[in-house]
């Protein structure tokens, strides 16, 4: 289990992994969403929300917030398909979709 001192640790990596990104809606440029889970999953938000670089990582860190609960893994994964893999989530047909978990156990 992550304890909420070590989460800050987390947000950084996040933060730290989408600046290698070109975030934007032109051409190749990359989308970002995001699923929290614990007992219960939710969209934190969806790949329109955030579509410059600086709103997304101000979005990851510090706005990320901790959670408790278990790890219901399935949980987030069935949102994902059932939800955040929809066209009005903001996908765009013709490129890539690619999904990382990251869980304590």
């Amino acid at each position: 289990s992550i304890k909420e001192y070590r989460f800050q640790y987390i947000r950084e990596i996040i933060a730290d992994t989408v600046t290698v990104l070109e975030i934007g809606v032109e051409g190749t440029q990359s989308l970002v969403g995001m699923i929290l889970f614990a007992t219960d999953a939710h969209i934190y938000f969806n790949t329109l929300k955030h579509t410059d670089l600086r709103s997304l990582v101000d979005a990851i860190n510090p706005g990320l917030p901790y959670s408790q609960g278990l790890t219901y893994t399935n949980e987030a994964l069935d949102l994902l398909r059932s939800s955040a893999l929809d066209g009005s989530m903001g996908l765009r047909p013709g490129h890539r979709h690619i999904a990382i978990v990251i869980t304590d156990g």
